[in-house]
């Protein structure tokens, strides 16, 4: 069955605009897992013939769930020469954590200043959870628990913008960390830094925080490039 057939079976004939809208998402979702997976590797062209083909629907909802790519930073679309997996090189990985220092750094400090004892509190846990995980040997647990971690301090600084800049092609930076792995060690380093980190936020030393935020982001930056040329 193709998608078409099967949202329309699905949506039992539902508004044409919600049954566009589901076959979108759907070869949104399809494309991402296969980017995040390896299976389109950094740099492949996305045709619009041949995925139209390959899913069985028209060429105009691939080129909505391309441009949806587009807008989190998986797929770069090329003028004159249609779309590509996001390419992802030294350079891609330094300017991501370059906007990442920065803007962790930024977001420690607001959250500081704009959160109570107890929302601040809410941080240990989570690195607890993040050092368990890292003791489990389960990758996919791990990122999540990460994410969790840094997730709560951006929720905390009360800056929706600022996470919608972090969240921007950052899946690239998990599904290469997934591939590459971190070198010996960094795994506690990591745990010590978020055990620094949460210390001085809890104390609201901002200039200790941002200084460790900084660092962290820093350390990661260069294990990450390390771990890249080693590939």
């Amino acid at each position: 069955m193709t998608m078409v057939a099967a949202a329309t079976a699905a949506t039992g004939g539902e508004d044409y605009r919600l049954l566009s809208e589901t076959i979108v998402a759907r070869l949104a979702q399809r494309l991402r897992d296969e980017i995040l997976s390896g299976n389109l590797p950094s740099g492949t062209r996305l045709k619009l013939r041949e995925l139209s083909d390959r899913f069985g629907v028209s060429q105009m909802p691939i080129r909505d769930a391309l441009v949806k790519l587009s807008s989190e930073g998986l797929v770069e679309l090329q003028p004159n020469r249609g779309a590509a997996v996001r390419k992802i090189d030294h350079q891609f990985i330094e300017n991501m954590f370059d906007i990442r220092m920065m803007l962790e750094e930024l977001l420690v400090r607001r959250a500081i200043e704009r959160s109570s004892d107890a929302e601040l509190s809410s941080l240990r846990p989570l690195a607890v959870k993040h050092a368990e995980m890292a003791a489990s040997g389960d990758f996919r647990a791990l990122m999540a628990a990460n994410l969790a971690f840094h997730g709560r301090i951006t929720d905390l600084a009360r800056n929706a913008e600022a996470a919608r800049i972090l969240d921007q092609g950052w899946e690239l930076i998990y599904s290469l960390r997934g591939q590459t792995g971190y070198a010996e060690g960094r795994l506690d380093e990591i745990i010590d830094e978020h055990n620094q980190l949460v210390a001085a936020i809890e104390a609201r030393d901002v200039e200790t925080a941002g200084r460790l935020a900084r660092q962290h982001v820093q350390r990661s930056r260069d294990d990450a490039l390390a771990r890249f040329k080693l590939r």
